[in-house]
């Protein structure tokens, strides 16, 4: 559990990843608890403290529903840059 009473990326279905408030910790907070959401997923791309993720759920996350979310985004992306390619 992380400072915000919800398990962090150490109960990512037995994936080795960091744990505890990372750098975009209380973004992510603030965006679970504003949504009312079981879980959330910031993703920051070169923000004022640098790049990165944080990832928050009252539960253990199933790390294979988290892929299929991120790749359908990814699918979309490519799809898009496809469409905007001339």
């Amino acid at each position: 559990m992380c400072r915000h009473g919800v398990s962090n990326a150490a109960d990512f279905n037995g994936v080795n990843m960091a744990t505890g408030p990372g750098k975009y910790d209380d973004i992510c907070t603030t965006v679970r608890v504003d949504t009312n959401a079981q879980a959330a997923i910031v993703i920051i791309l070169n923000g004022d403290r640098g790049s990165g993720f944080s990832l928050q759920s009252f539960a253990p996350i199933d790390a294979a529903v988290v892929a299929d979310l991120l790749e359908g985004v990814l699918k979309q992306l490519r799809m898009n840059e496809e469409d905007t390619t001339p």
